[in-house]
């Protein structure tokens, strides 16, 4: 339990939140607080948790609707939320055949389906130059945005430089073999830099006939080869987990949250991932890539204080995540209970000396001469998308300075397991 300063400074700077849908009238601090940036970034203490999903949501919402951002950026590939974007900007398609392209089970939920909607009712009627985008900041393989490439090239230009190597990037596997694999990577490097050249080359035709946001997109997909070739390089160059690789992850999701920013058309964009991508500073969890470089900090390092992040988290409950057990009857995507926080962790603390839901401004408390101490070395939940089951409590655990990482927490004190869509009408 907290002591009597302490509490009474929690107190001070928590605001509660009369359940996990706050209203506008519930969101004047975390609004003056994000609306200074031109990045928010919305984490998430686990992939697969609806409550969190439904605050994120809301505060989305909200971001779009009374603080005029118009861009969202997903931890998820960009070529994959490329059919999204159709849909909520130019009603193309149905949102459950755009979600189906994420690939990821983390993105088919019920929660996600209603923001995409959402979005999409919001921009009708809307000038193109006023409407929501989506983006996804991450990657996946060089296969996505050659295919893509050159899907969009051959629509409207019949010699596309280099189209025998960008076929073959589109349609072959990365070779498992290291000196094949480093000359596949290689190739993808090359063809993107050649295509990039013809792109900016021939703008004014590809304008003209897409758009400047077409040509745009273009040209950050031929960067977003390289990414890959670049990542999938570190990733594939050791057998098992690959730190560098890890970090390199988060410098391009850095990279292309900042591109996001420089073609937003309105005030900011909302950058929805892990508590622990959002974070500044590092990773601080129990694992071997614990001291990599954030996207959160990179994001910080490049805009500095137009970027805030907030982390959420709860107290008891459950939710999904993909079982790393030992036998394969017990793998794959299943409800897990969540294990209670530590004592002295941010959220219990928070839990016990406050209502049950509330929004704690990290950024106030900071400099409340009760708290200096209190908000250092804090742990918060951080469970990763895929869970070992027989893994220890600390394997779940982020140990940070909440003033350097966050700017802000939202707490909840229940918590339910996401609903797939695969279970809702």
């Amino acid at each position: 339990m907290a002591g009597d300063d302490v509490s009474a400074g929690l107190d001070a700077h928590s605001y509660p939140l009369d359940s996990m849908h706050p209203d506008g009238e519930q969101l004047p601090v975390f609004e003056s607080s994000a609306t200074k940036g031109e990045i928010v970034g919305l984490g998430e203490a686990t992939h697969g948790t609806h409550e969190l999903f439904t605050l994120k949501q809301r505060l989305l919402c909200h971001l779009v609707a009374e603080c005029g951002f118009r861009t969202v950026a997903f931890e998820t590939d960009f070529v994959n939320t490329l059919a999204l974007d159709e849909f909520v900007h130019h009603g193309v398609g149905t949102p459950a055949d755009a979600l189906d392209d994420l690939i990821l089970w983390v993105w088919k939920t019920e929660t996600i389906r209603d923001t995409v909607e959402w979005l999409r009712t919001f921009n009708v009627g809307r000038p193109p130059e006023d409407r929501v985008r989506i983006y996804g900041v991450s990657l996946s393989n060089p296969s996505g945005p050659a295919d893509r490439l050159r899907t969009v090239l051959s629509d409207i230009d019949r010699a596309i430089p280099e189209q025998d190597r960008l076929t073959r990037l589109a349609d072959e596997e990365i070779p498992d073999n290291g000196v094949a694999r480093d000359s596949f990577l290689d190739s993808g490097i090359t063809v993107a830099a050649t295509l990039r050249d013809h792109l900016n080359e021939h703008r004014e035709e590809f304008v003209e006939q897409w758009s400047e946001r077409g040509w745009e997109t273009a040209v950050h997909l031929c960067r977003h080869l390289e990414q890959n070739c670049e990542w999938n390089r570190l990733r594939l160059a050791t057998e098992g987990f690959n730190s560098d690789a890890f970090e390199c992850r988060d410098q391009y999701m850095a990279e292309n949250a900042t591109w996001c920013v420089e073609t937003d058309p309105g005030n900011g964009v909302i950058v929805w991932a892990h508590n622990t991508h959002i974070k500044r500073g590092s990773f601080d969890m129990a694992h071997e890539w614990a001291s990599g470089t954030t996207m959160g900090e990179f994001l910080t390092r490049e805009h500095g204080s137009r970027y805030h992040p907030y982390a959420t988290d709860f107290a008891h409950g459950a939710y999904r995540a993909v079982a790393n057990a030992d036998t394969p009857q017990n793998r794959g995507v299943r409800t897990i209970t969540a294990i209670e926080p530590p004592t002295a962790s941010a959220t219990a603390v928070l839990d016990s000396v406050d209502t049950p839901n509330a929004f704690f401004n990290i950024e106030r408390a900071a400099d409340d001469s009760r708290l200096t101490s209190w908000v250092k070395n804090r742990q918060l939940r951080a469970v990763s998308a895929v869970v070992d089951p027989s893994a220890g409590r600390e394997r779940r655990i982020m140990e940070t300075d909440l003033d350097a990482s966050f700017d802000g927490l939202f707490v909840a004190e229940e918590t339910t397991p996401s609903i797939p869509l695969d279970t809702v009408p």
